[in-house]
């Protein structure tokens, strides 16, 4: 027996030995045939420039691009800090040359810039120059470079049934936000005409939804289109051959401006003329040279004008306007217009806009009536304290890309965070300024030091100086005004700060702010009154009230020189807008 010990166990030794090195040896040649299957997958995937495979995500053709990179550059394998062989990834001839010839502008859209210095770290923001008139604008950065794009499910009712009833909740704030924030309010104006004329000319007219919102308007006024007219310079209107028992194109119960009936029939001009050039005609422009109300009133005959370009004719099933008309559309003015946003109306029709004088006896014309700005949707809570929950909208976003092509300027993304967030201060030429200000400057330079704090005077700068100045900004400071309007041109998640007169707390910029994504802070001034009394004592008079607003504006609170706010007020909202800018640092997109 002890022999037959002694015999078996080195013989039991060496068997132990042999299963060890098969199991090692099998882990190996599984793991190796792993990585191979699944990177000739991956690339078989990314070959393809249609292929739309939920399982190749982002990263893993991130991986991908690298793997291809280091195969390219060593021979097949590579070494570690400690010596240890690491085996660089296998691919087949067949895998190599698919990934070679596969679209690379499919890939580079799919993956980081990697040798982007911005993708890497992002620099402190510094001063940049402007024009004379401001202090130290900062320009707009460079555009982000591409992100992978997640996949996108497919809803194929062969994979699965209809999720529980709870997940079709709708409000009726849902149903309004999409009525007026979405492409929707467009494809209602176009979908609701009614003839009013159809003689020798045809007169149409379109609805216009009034958000109930809307404190001043029962309903918004009409879209009108007129086809077959001719000009009359000498009454600056525009003639149409219908009667007098035709239905009439009206504004509030008093007559479109611009418009007559009871012309003669014409043998050159009629509704079914050839050759009709298309006019888009605002004839409500206001006299009121206010920046909000002039862009309101653009952006509200654009929708006008696309709403008329895609209506059809229900007595025909045809488009009312030719896609010839369309390309040869043209805005007309009165000759002595002058307006601040007079240039971006070349956005309607790629045209710059032309004069009343400009337009010919003999023409034969149709004719676009836009709805009035003051009308339009956002405009609703503009003077009033209503809250509008809505957050889902596309025409915003719609209208600041088409006024930043028309610029020639980059919008700059969110995922841009400046470790030093840049601080835009408005301080108006000679009415509502803030008092004090270079105390003010002194005293926001030591809160946050090193930051670029840039002081303007909007009205001295052009349209485009104007929104690059905003694309550059973290934080806006300024007061309640037309200025506000510009908050839709920044960056979304930056922040506002925007003081208020003492007699209303207006939520119109606030929720446009908030539609467009950016963190709005309101500071509220003071009665002068009350601003003596509290900083310097002054008794208040006896018999002093609070005036009291009603509708729109107390009494001469738009041209007071001076705003009545302390400077303890401005800093602790700046500073509180600052943070919520450095609480964004580290995000990327």
């Amino acid at each position: 027996m002890a022999v037959m010990n002694h015999t078996w166990v080195p013989q039991r030794r060496l068997g132990v030995w042999v299963v060890a090195v098969i199991l090692i040896a099998s882990a190996y040649y599984a793991l190796w045939t792993d990585t191979i299957s699944v990177d000739r997958f991956r690339l078989s995937s990314a070959a393809s420039s249609s292929c739309q495979c939920p399982g190749l995500r982002p990263e893993d053709a991130f991986v991908l691009h690298q793997n291809n990179n280091n195969t390219s550059s060593n021979s097949g394998s590579s070494s570690n800090s400690n010596g240890n062989s690491i085996t660089t990834t296998l691919v087949d001839d067949a895998a190599k040359a698919a990934a070679t010839n596969a679209d690379e502008s499919d890939l580079r859209a799919e993956l980081p810039d990697t040798n982007n210095p911005s993708e890497q770290s992002r620099p402190e923001s510094k001063p940049q120059s402007l024009p004379a008139h401001a202090s130290s604008a900062a320009a707009p950065p460079p555009h982000a470079s591409a992100t992978p794009i997640p996949f996108k499910p497919q809803r194929d009712a062969e994979f699965f049934i209809d999720l529980p009833k709870e997940y079709e909740l709708t409000t009726e704030d849902d149903d309004l936000c999409t009525l007026f924030y979405t492409d929707d309010y467009v494809y209602g104006i176009a979908n609701s005409s009614k003839q009013l004329c159809n003689e020798g000319s045809a007169v149409h007219g379109f609805e216009v939804p009034t958000n109930p919102h809307h404190h001043k308007l029962n309903g918004a006024t009409p879209v009108y289109l007129m086809q077959g007219v001719q000009w009359d310079p000498t009454r600056h209107s525009f003639n149409a051959q219908c009667s007098d028992t035709a239905d009439k194109a009206l504004i509030y119960g008093s007559p479109l401006p611009g418009l007559s009936y009871g012309a003669a029939p014409s043998p050159t001009c009629d509704k079914n003329s050839p050759n009709r050039q298309l006019i888009i005609y605002p004839a409500l422009k206001e006299t009121y040279e206010n920046v909000w109300h002039k862009l309101m009133e653009l952006w509200q005959n654009k929708l006008s004008y696309d709403a008329a370009r895609i209506a059809v004719d229900p007595s025909t099933g045809q488009p009312f306007l030719t896609p010839e008309q369309a390309a040869g559309a043209l805005v007309v003015f009165p000759d002595d217009h002058e307006g601040p946003w007079d240039d971006a109306w070349e956005i309607l029709t790629g045209k710059p806009p032309i004069r009343y004088s400009q337009l010919s006896r003999e023409g034969c014309y149709d004719v676009v009536v836009g709805t009035v700005g003051w009308g339009g949707p956002f405009w609703s809570a503009l003077l009033k304290t209503t809250y509008e929950t809505c957050r889902r909208e596309t025409l915003l976003t719609s209208f600041t890309r088409w006024i930043f092509d028309f610029y020639g300027l980059k919008e700059r993304p969110a995922s841009d965070i400046h470790a030093k967030p840049t601080i835009t201060v408005v301080q108006r030429g000679s009415t509502r300024k803030f008092r004090d200000f270079d105390q003010l400057m002194e005293k926001m330079h030591a809160q946050h030091p090193g930051y670029a704090i840039n002081v303007v005077d909007l009205a001295l700068m052009t349209k485009r100086e104007q929104i690059a100045l905003l694309q550059g900004t973290d934080v806006l400071v300024g007061h309640h005004g037309a200025g506000m309007s510009y908050v839709m041109f920044m960056r979304p998640d930056s922040a506002v700060v925007e003081i208020l007169p003492p007699f209303f707390l207006s939520r119109g910029f606030r929720w446009v702010a908030r539609m467009r994504g950016l963190v709005h802070f309101i500071g509220k001034a003071m009665w002068r009154e009350e601003y003596a009394y509290r900083i310097e004592g002054v008794p208040i008079p006896d018999g002093w009230q609070p005036t009291v607003q009603g509708d729109g504006d107390a009494n001469e609170w738009q041209t007071e020189e001076w705003v009545w706010i302390t400077h303890e007020e401005i800093l602790g909202l700046v500073d509180a807008a600052v943070k919520s800018q450095l609480n964004g640092i580290g995000d990327h997109m």
